[in-house]
């Protein structure tokens, strides 16, 4: 067991009670009738904050930009040999 003296003890004692005193205060202090109105003001949808949101748009616009190369093959049938000869074609 660890023994620690009067003056460590007191010390400790003291920046406890600073802590607790100072507490979790805020410059403007939050309405019960602003948490009513809006409960989770942080998020825009039910799940995703606006820069979740923002980042999803990014990914997916990204993708879609990528996939235009793809699309434009399969539409000009460029994307895979014909299939309508029974033989192996050679590659």
């Amino acid at each position: 067991m660890i023994r620690l003296s009067r003056t460590t003890m007191f010390t400790l004692a003291a920046g406890l009670l600073a802590t607790l005193m100072i507490g979790c205060s805020s410059e403007k202090p939050i309405l019960i009738d602003q948490v009513r109105s809006n409960p989770a003001p942080e998020m825009q949808t039910i799940a995703r904050t606006p820069e979740q949101r923002k980042n999803e748009h990014a990914i997916v616009k990204n993708y879609n930009k990528r996939q235009i190369g793809d699309d434009i093959d399969a539409i000009l049938l460029l994307d895979r040999p014909v299939r309508l000869s029974p033989y192996v074609m050679p590659q």
